[in-house]
């Protein structure tokens, strides 16, 4: 655990900090919002993981800050589904 605060510490905020030693909660890595859906992070414990919104993520004072986690961007591509041709019928 001594190793953790330090590491928070040395993000620059003590009461960031603090919020994590009492949470244990890390950012892994955040997603787009499609949709019109929100932007979400993937926050972990070493056991169990969670996704929560930008703004959750932004208002618990999760570490990393929220800009500072790796973006998941997923693109999906239409399904295009095989018509025969003539000469195959």
């Amino acid at each position: 655990m001594l190793r953790l605060a330090t590491t928070c510490l040395a993000l620059g905020s003590a009461v960031a900090a603090e919020k994590q030693e009492s949470g244990v909660f890390t950012g892994v890595h955040s997603n787009e919002g499609v949709g019109g859906r929100p932007n979400t992070a993937r926050i972990t414990d070493g056991k169990n993981f969670m996704d929560i919104t930008e703004q959750e993520y932004r208002d618990r004072g999760y570490i990393p800050a929220f800009d500072k986690l790796p973006m998941v961007i997923v693109r999906r591509l239409p399904v295009r589904i095989p018509v025969p041709r003539e000469q195959d019928r």
